[in-house]
């Protein structure tokens, strides 16, 4: 549990996916993955296969599976002195414009755990033909350590 938000075990979720080095803290290819240590669903294209609304709920398990990862990686998530960037990913059909709107569940999480001081970011919504396992989301980050 962190601020509220109940995160995955840090041995559910696969190692390697977060690092740290010289002050900075990184994530790539992550996805929501519950205690169970595998991707959870839905799975498809939005909004073809995946509701916004789904897809958002992903976002933020999404968000969840990052912080158990960043916290792995750093020991303790107070050590987070700023979020820099955000880049997701979202699984789209052609012409879907409301990558953004399913991006913004990620955010809100990041911002409601560490307010606007610490959990301001940039943040890159990008429409893609496919992800890996067929998710509908993946989100890498970058974060500067206090």
């Amino acid at each position: 549990m962190i601020w509220g938000w109940c995160c995955p075990a840090p041995s559910s979720c696969r190692r390697g996916w977060s690092c740290r080095s010289a002050g900075y803290a990184c994530t790539a290819a992550e996805c929501s993955c519950p205690d169970t240590g595998t991707p959870a669903g839905p799975f498809g294209s939005v909004p073809a296969d995946v509701s916004a609304a789904d897809a958002t709920h992903s976002a933020r398990l999404t968000a969840l599976a990052v912080l158990a990862g960043v916290r792995r990686a750093v020991g303790d998530l107070d050590r987070i002195g700023a979020w820099l960037t955000v880049t997701g990913f979202v699984n789209a059909e052609p012409g879907y414009d409301q990558t953004t709107a399913v991006l913004n569940g990620f955010s809100e999480v990041v911002l409601d755990v560490f307010g606007p001081d610490v959990g301001d970011h940039a943040r890159t919504a990008i429409g893609v033909a496919a992800l890996p396992l067929n998710l509908p989301v993946v989100v890498a980050a970058e974060l500067e350590l206090a």
